[in-house]
């Protein structure tokens, strides 16, 4: 039973630093494949183009002096380029190169690599130039390893490999990544054992007693691992495994608990911007009746305005068409009136002219008013008889008609009608000779007193 409980923690632990590391490989290739890592890589390939071309120019410069082929001065130029581009790449890409091995041999130092590899190669004149050359443009060596970085950190034989604490350094390191980092690794130092487990134990405490308390992390049970004690190693196994079940737990709590306050979240949310919009829609219809009444109020100001506006125009195009109107009925009105009283001044300056003219010819010839007097008067006789004598020869003949018993009677009528013909005639020859008198008499008068006729009025 204790042998496969030995072997249970063994596969535990070596699949857990398995699955670590897998985990740290799929973690590169995502950023492998990220803008940020492109972005990087880029300028570090821009620098590397700019200390190619140093190295180049200092070794061709000295190589003058102290020639050499140009196959080693290539190999030399490369070399020297290479160690650069990983202490910087390692310096500028730490998230994306975890693994902190560069080199094989020791010393893991690229500043001491480099100065090795420059004693046996270059001249020391040439060596002093580079190194001056690149401190001026501020290329500087800062990767430096320590032996334990390369260490295989699987389980083979349990009672021998977990006694200097680096490997239990190293899980409790991918247990807690964000507590303890790869500075836990380099406070270890091969060969003490002891004080190894005894300063992991130290600051792993205040954390384990969290998650475990079953197990102590005391300097005792440190002392007991570090002289390969079994049972304080399965124990520790065993703690290492509760608290990884302890910390899964936790984290599928917080995980639950995340997406529970998620959903919490959403729902409250939801419930929220549901009351929001039912108080935004009854805001919104207040506003919309508040709007609709100003905008209501605002049109019938502006129709008001557009009312009076238009009522003004409408008046002066009233008045100005009444007062065309008066106008015109005035000017036909007066031009009537001017008409009529142009026409009745005429009749006057005519009476009034012909009056004058009479008045003026009967004073200067007074015989003349005696024969016109005579002549109305004569006019008025003559046609009084002649009216008369015609009703009594009209009344004769139709006596004479009516009575069968003359027989002459065609004589008679032709008697009768020869008197009345004649006196006819001469009345006519005695009115035109009046009348011609009175026109003589009028025309001479009219040529006499011209000058002092009334015209008609205008």
């Amino acid at each position: 039973m204790d042998v496969n409980i030995e072997q249970k923690l063994i596969d535990w632990f070596n699949n857990k630093i398995d699955h670590f590391e897998h985990h740290d490989d799929e973690y590169h290739r995502q950023l492998f494949r990220s803008n940020t890592f492109q972005h990087k890589c880029e300028k570090i390939w821009n620098q590397l183009n700019k200390l190619r071309t140093i190295v180049d120019d200092t070794l061709k410069v000295q190589n003058n002096k102290h020639p050499l082929s140009s196959s080693s001065l290539q190999r030399c130029s490369n070399l020297i380029t290479m160690i650069y581009w990983l202490d910087h790449a390692r310096l500028e890409l730490t998230e994306m190169i975890i693994h902190p091995c560069l080199f094989r041999q020791w010393p893991q130092s690229s500043e001491k690599i480099l100065e090795q590899f420059a004693r046996i190669t270059l001249y020391p004149e040439q060596w002093q130039r580079l190194k001056f050359r690149l401190k001026q443009l501020d290329f500087k060596l800062v990767h430096y390893e320590q032996q334990f970085h390369h260490l295989d950190f699987h389980i083979k034989q349990l009672s021998i490999d977990l006694a200097n604490g680096v490997r239990l350094a190293r899980i409790v390191q991918l247990l807690f990544p964000e507590r303890f980092s790869i500075t836990l690794l380099s406070q270890m130092k091969p060969g003490k054992d002891v004080a190894n487990v005894r300063l992991l134990f130290k600051q792993c405490q205040p954390i384990f007693n969290h998650y475990d308390k079953k197990f102590e992390w005391n300097a005792e049970n440190a002392v007991a691992i570090a002289g390969n004690y079994r049972q304080q190693t399965l124990e520790t196994l065993q703690s290492l495994m509760r608290i990884e079940f302890n910390l899964l737990i936790e984290q599928r709590y917080c995980y639950h608990l995340k997406k529970i306050v998620f959903i919490q979240r959403y729902i409250r949310g939801r419930n929220e911007t549901r009351k929001l919009r039912d108080e935004f829609l009854s805001l919104r219809q207040a506003a919309i009746v508040v709007q609709r009444r100003y905008r209501a109020k605002i049109a019938a100001r502006k129709q008001r305005s557009n009312y009076i506006r238009i009522r003004e125009a409408t008046i002066t195009i009233q008045r100005w068409f009444r007062c065309r109107r008066n106008i015109m009925i005035c000017r036909n009105y007066i031009n009537r009136f001017l008409s009529r009283r142009q026409q009745a001044a005429q009749n006057i300056q005519r009476f009034w002219r012909g009056y004058r003219c009479r008045k003026q010819i009967y004073d200067e010839y007074p015989l003349l008013g005696i024969i016109s007097i005579n002549l109305s008067n004569f006019n008025l006789k003559t046609l009084m008889t002649i009216g008369t004598k015609t009703e009594k020869i009209l009344k004769r003949m139709e006596k004479l008609a009516k009575n069968s018993l003359i027989t002459n009677h065609q004589g008679i009528v032709k008697m009768i009608s020869d008197q009345l013909i004649g006196d006819l005639i001469e009345l006519c020859h005695y009115t035109d000779w009046s009348l011609e008198i009175r026109n003589s008499l009028c025309n001479d008068g009219k040529t006499l007193f011209n000058g002092g006729l009334i015209y008609s009025y205008e």
